[in-house]
């Protein structure tokens, strides 16, 4: 699984994922995208949802492009009991942005974090704005700078 950490967030941040559709289905998430890394495109990714394979049409170079990255993964291929090949990878890049997409569906109303694969939020009882007018924001930061210093990064695109 990636990782996402401090570290490893700007990597993630690197990858695009166009056309990101997804639905749950009774044996995972389907969801279908256009995978680019800067403004290369590596990808078309298709996954029915039906625990079968993720089906990967690569543009020309995408697969070349996807190999000479290091990508760091959570867990080995020891610890996994099977080699992580890019199949895995890209599934997983997908999920993660999956999983990003709907926790910052109300990002408006609450600061998102994530560690690993562990989420955290911070509700807001006004927009984060109002905390500044008021002269309130160390309330926040204090809060941010805890959930910081344990690992976890801020996945808010709303604030800086």
């Amino acid at each position: 699984m990636f990782n996402l950490t401090k570290d490893t967030l700007l990597l993630f941040k690197s990858f695009k994922f166009k056309n990101l559709k997804h639905f749950d289905t009774h044996d995972g998430i389907a969801y279908t995208c256009e995978l680019y890394y800067g403004n290369q495109k590596i990808a078309d990714v298709e996954n029915r949802g039906d625990g079968g394979m993720t089906d990967i049409d690569y543009s020309n170079s995408g697969e070349d492009l996807l190999n000479s990255l290091n990508i760091p993964q959570y867990y080995t291929d020891e610890e996994l009991g099977f080699e992580i090949d890019n199949e895995y990878i890209i599934s997983d890049l997908v999920e993660v942005a999956i999983w990003i997409k709907d926790a910052l569906r109300n990002q408006s109303k609450s600061i998102i974090f994530a560690k690993g694969d562990e989420i955290r939020e911070i509700k807001l009882k006004v927009p984060i704005n109002r905390y500044a007018e008021a002269g309130k924001m160390s309330l926040l930061t204090d809060k941010v700078k805890e959930l910081e210093d344990k690992g976890f990064v801020v996945l808010n695109t709303n604030i800086d």
